[in-house]
């Protein structure tokens, strides 16, 4: 290519969908044998101008993926029989910055697909729209300790109940908030517990007494007393959290789940403790934690994740996709598609079938949770490993 001008003109191009396959040729011919940085200057003027970069039309997102194939060919021997299919970056580590950006953008347009003329969502194919299953909420029930059971859900915004001087509240944004009054408890009364459960679909957060934070996932309950008092803060979990603790050294906050207990003073961490998931996962975003499972134990650093079982393994965790449902998204990396699907059903509240033998491996993506779960469906297809079909609640899986 001669200069940046034409460089420029026919990227733009490109992006409104008007390149022929033989400017494609040359776009990417060029990307291939010279210098990136005119790429990616021009990438990240895009992004950056764009009011929503991760929206393309569908013609675009041909097109990218039609270069993306012609990277892939074109290294060659990063693409082994039996090495993992991907939807959008990553798994190519080792190639060129500039395929490495493409990959990039490809990922940026695989996700939604937007008909520039009737401004509405389409699917990845011609094929009349399947049937659908809208994404979960702010949804959750809370177990008073006198035994009362309200629906966060249906309960009008404001106080909710008063216990112990605490009152609990309802926020408009979809919280559960507890705000310590003049307490009425005598000094040795027993400790009051509530319990708030999010079913299949549903997702709450929850702000204790003491100032610390806590995001509740699907299908998942968390039992605590109203009041903190005496030397420790305990809290027991079924399910996943996410848990920002307020420091308090005279009083350590412990998380029991399943077979472990995590202890902490004050910090960021992430529990999965799923029984249909095996062992329970535990990832530190920042400060420190001690795992005790049994006679073991375990110290986590930032970035580290444990795994209990029959014993306590420790690895280095990827933080952002562990804690993608808490920042609203659906994502995951060279994970099979059973555990996908298990993550799906929980979001969804669908009931998943299979039928044949599932043999694709290494999938990976990143969705909004607040699409519909044919968009996410879609994706995975593209891969040519596995395609579904949706009846009412049911999802049926196929090779």
């Amino acid at each position: 290519m001669q200069n940046r001008e034409q460089l420029e003109s026919l990227y733009q191009k490109f992006l409104s969908g008007k390149c022929t396959d033989e400017e494609l040729d040359l776009l990417f011919l060029h990307f291939k044998t010279r210098s990136s940085d005119e790429l990616i200057e021009l990438i990240r003027q895009e992004l950056d101008s764009a009011e929503d970069p991760v929206e393309a039309t569908f013609e675009e997102f041909i097109k990218l993926s039609r270069i993306h194939d012609r990277i892939k060919s074109g290294i060659g021997s990063e693409s082994q029989e039996g090495s993992s299919k991907i939807i959008y970056k990553q798994i190519f580590y080792n190639l060129s910055v500039a395929a490495a950006v493409l990959i990039i953008i490809i990922s940026l347009g695989i996700k939604f697909y937007r008909d520039k003329n009737s401004q509405k969502e389409v699917l990845l194919t011609n094929e009349k729209p399947i049937q659908d299953v809208a994404p979960g909420g702010n949804k959750a029930f809370l177990t008073l300790a006198n035994g009362t059971k309200l629906s966060l859900t249906d309960a009008t915004d404001g106080e909710l109940a008063r216990q112990s001087g605490i009152s609990i509240i309802k926020t408009e944004d979809g919280q559960l908030v507890y705000n310590v009054g003049n307490t009425d408890r005598e000094e040795n009364a027993a400790p009051l517990f509530n319990t708030i459960e999010t079913p299949r679909g549903g997702q709450y957060q929850i702000n204790l007494p003491d100032g610390s934070r806590i995001w509740l996932n699907a299908a998942s309950s968390l039992r605590y007393p109203v009041v903190f008092s005496g030397s420790e803060r305990k809290v027991e979990l079924k399910g996943e959290a996410y848990f920002e603790i307020a420091e308090n050294k005279a009083s350590p906050f412990r998380v029991v789940s399943n077979n472990q207990i995590v202890e902490v003073l004050g910090t960021h961490f992430n529990i999965n403790s799923y029984p249909e998931e095996g062992n329970v996962r535990t990832t530190l975003i920042e400060g420190s934690v001690k795992v005790r499972s049994g006679n073991n134990s375990a110290m986590l650093k930032p970035g580290q994740q444990s795994q209990v079982g029959n014993s306590i393994h420790v690895t280095q965790a990827d933080t952002y996709e562990t804690i993608a449902w808490k920042n609203g998204k659906t994502q995951f990396s060279n994970a099979d598609i059973k555990t996908i699907m298990r993550m799906l059903s929980r979001w969804y509240d669908v009931e998943v079938e299979y039928q044949g033998e599932m043999i694709g491996t290494g999938f990976g993506g990143s969705v909004s949770r607040s699409k519909n779960i044919s968009e996410i469906l879609k994706l995975l297809e593209l891969t040519g490993d596995v395609h579904f079909k949706i009846e009412g609640r049911r999802v049926t899986v196929m090779p």
